[in-house]
């Protein structure tokens, strides 16, 4: 999983890429965006490759600091969720 933040748009996308996509993936990200860090979120984006591989991207904005919404994210993720 990889966070980003775009600073011209004010905005952090939350990318990830799976070799196979599994239901409630979306949901359990979106649900902790929302809960963690208050996230507004406005986007996603979902792109199937042909052996089934997926990467998606979930676009949202949050009222906390760049680097403290981030570090909140990051830290819910790493010890609720296997991220390899």
């Amino acid at each position: 999983i990889n966070l980003e933040y775009s600073n011209h748009a004010g905005y952090h996308i939350l990318r990830y890429s799976v070799k196979k996509d599994k239901p409630g993936i979306i949901y359990a990200l979106s649900k902790a965006i929302f809960e963690q860090v208050q996230g507004n979120i406005y986007g996603l984006n979902s792109y199937v490759h042909r052996n089934d591989s997926a990467e998606n991207y979930i676009f949202f904005a949050s009222p906390l600091k760049e680097e403290e919404c981030h570090n909140k994210l990051e830290n819910y993720l790493n010890s609720n969720y296997r991220i390899v």
